[in-house]
């Protein structure tokens, strides 16, 4: 199927192999739309925590763990403008032995810190910890006998059959069988925050994205660097065109310095802006490759929104 040209974006893609052009047509439009999509539906417009009620509440506990991860992420937040502030990678250009080809390589002032990585991780310990106390505080503040007092986190409300089981949130002990022991308006608020009421956007709800990444850092480092040539002026034989589409600059992590990013004519020449995010590693669930504090924030923001309901329903 041919795709006209007006339909088309053009994105300029340096690696370690080529340097060349992409096409984005409609399909791959639609899946950008459809990844704003889920941001638009999930992500809150402004963050305005919870205030930290007096200590005989039973959702005291949970609520300063929830400012605890907020100051988390502020810290990763100053940490990252700090270490991005001066250029910390660029390139250098060298002639290939063969004598017609240059090489471009990476040059690395500073890696990425390791205190980025354990304040990531905390933050999301901290998450899932105001989600767990939050239940556990008010199982026990209310007298009712449960063995497992976890936050439910669910993704189906039924099992494939439609037959309420333990895979989904009506047979499990601490998801439907939970809120039912709870006041009414609290087993609701269980119930209505659980990602599989999102329909096919559960998979990237922020429940079970907390949830995936806590279980994931446990035993693995979560983020990495990624480098992205936000623009480039290319020069091919003293005619010089403005790419606006960027280059993406694959290389690994860590960065090595040295690193070969392209081979290319000696006849061309590209000023690359090199632009550092962090990103959540390759192999993370749910969220591979997206920025990592956008995401915190929106974890924080739908926690905070669950325990501003639990405790108004608690507060009635």
């Amino acid at each position: 199927m041919k795709i006209p040209p007006n339909q088309m974006e053009v994105r300029a893609i340096c690696n370690s192999k080529f340097i060349g052009f992409q096409l984005i047509g409609p399909a791959a439009d639609a899946a950008e739309k459809k990844r704003n999509e889920r941001r638009n539906r999930f992500a809150p417009r402004s963050v305005s925590l919870v205030p930290i009620p007096a200590r005989r509440h039973p959702l005291h506990a949970a609520i300063t763990y929830l400012h605890d991860a907020s100051e988390k992420i502020e810290v990763l937040q100053a940490r990252a403008v700090e270490y991005f502030r001066p250029p910390s990678v660029g390139v250098r250009f060298v002639d290939d032995a063969d004598g017609v080809h240059q090489n471009m390589l990476l040059v690395v002032e500073k890696q990425l810190p390791a205190e980025f990585n354990r304040l990531t991780t905390e933050a999301l310990q901290y998450l899932r910890s105001a989600l767990d106390t939050s239940v556990s505080k008010l199982i026990k503040h209310l007298k009712i006998q449960h063995k497992r007092a976890d936050f439910p986190i669910f993704l189906f409300r039924t099992d494939s059959t439609g037959i309420p089981k333990r895979t989904g949130y009506l047979g499990a002990p601490n998801g439907g069988k939970l809120a039912a022991k709870l006041p009414a308006e609290l087993g609701l608020v269980l119930e209505s925050v659980q990602p599989f009421k999102s329909g096919n956007l559960r998979w990237k709800h922020p429940l079970a994205t907390l949830s995936a990444l806590n279980n994931f850092a446990k035993h693995n480092d979560i983020i990495e660097l990624r480098a992205l040539a936000s623009e480039s002026a290319l020069m091919i034989l003293s005619a010089p065109t403005v790419l606006r589409g960027g280059i993406h600059i694959r290389a690994g992590a860590p960065l090595k310095d040295g690193e070969l990013l392209a081979r290319m004519d000696k006849h061309m020449k590209v000023k690359p802006q090199i632009v550092l995010s962090c990103v959540f590693r390759r192999g993370c669930p749910r969220l591979e490759r997206e920025d990592v504090l956008p995401a915190l924030r929106e974890m924080l923001g739908n926690a905070n929104d669950i325990l501003v309901r639990l405790k108004q329903a608690f507060d009635k």
